[in-house]
């Protein structure tokens, strides 16, 4: 289902995560992805000759001019959509959604010592830096904000009951991140109706967080989708029996029962 060199990637915590997500992509879309390498890299090039030829401002401030305004990159509509998570696509429309552009400033910023982290926000990657203190910077659109509206964005997403705790600012690791977009990915192309693309990537989440029973329960359902009824069934009979106190156990059950005999092949 997935390639040696991506399973060795996915493995890898040493690996950078957009290198890995864009070979994901490429095995996605079958598209080599040499020449996207080479954009990234003359890309990092590019920024560090700026950088050597600046003699006032902040590095940072040089990053994101070079990003949203030389490199014309932006968050539209495909925030919501799986081409807005590909890296593939987002580096030929120059879109994407706020992961996969923050992953990308993330990739610059690390080549050239610049001091920027991704925090652990639900549902929405944001960035922080030291060197802009008491401030959150939104790669959607391009701006900063000042931390005290953190817990406005919480309420707006989770609730009016929600209130920010340190877990949310916490920085998120390389494996951490690449799993968001990850997530996001397989989200946006079950809402595409690209199931197999979906399992795909959820198996790319499984060969790093191996037997974890909730995205094994995922992939069980998208193969359920897709007529492959034997490892359907194994991925829900696994869930099943190892969180037996789910509420979703008796629908699971049901769903089981209801599988076909009959069953496609994946390939």
């Amino acid at each position: 289902m997935l390639s040696a060199d991506l399973k060795a990637r996915l493995g890898a915590r040493s690996a950078k995560p957009v290198m890995t997500a864009l070979h994901l992509a490429g095995e996605l879309s079958q598209t080599d992805v040499r020449a996207f390498e080479g954009c990234l890299l003359s890309w990092r090039d590019q920024l560090s000759l700026r950088l050597g030829q600046q003699t006032k401002g902040q590095p940072l401030d040089a990053l994101l001019d070079f990003f949203y305004q030389e490199l014309a990159f932006h968050g539209d509509n495909s925030h919501f959509t799986s081409q807005g998570c590909l890296l593939t696509s987002v580096i030929r429309e120059r879109r994407g959604s706020a992961t996969a552009l923050g992953l990308l400033l993330l990739y610059l910023a690390e080549g050239q010592g610049i001091a920027l982290d991704a925090i652990d926000f639900p549902g929405y990657l944001l960035l922080t830096s030291p060197t802009r203190p008491g401030a959150f910077f939104d790669p959607l659109s391009g701006l900063w904000h000042p931390m005290a509206e953190l817990e406005l964005w919480l309420r707006g997403l989770r609730g009016n009951w929600q209130r920010l705790k340190h877990q949310h600012t916490e920085p998120l690791d390389n494996q951490g991140l690449l799993l968001r977009l990850l997530k996001a990915t397989k989200g946006a192309l079950t809402r595409d109706g690209r199931l197999m693309e979906a399992v795909k990537v959820t198996q790319a989440m499984v060969e790093m967080t191996p037997n974890d029973p909730y995205l094994i329960r995922d992939r069980g359902y998208l193969l359920a989708e897709l007529n492959c009824v034997a490892p359907a069934r194994d991925d829900l009979r696994y869930f099943v029996e190892h969180c037996p106190d789910d509420p979703a156990c008796a629908l699971l059950k049901n769903k089981m029962k209801a599988l076909p005999t009959d069953s496609a092949t994946l390939h």
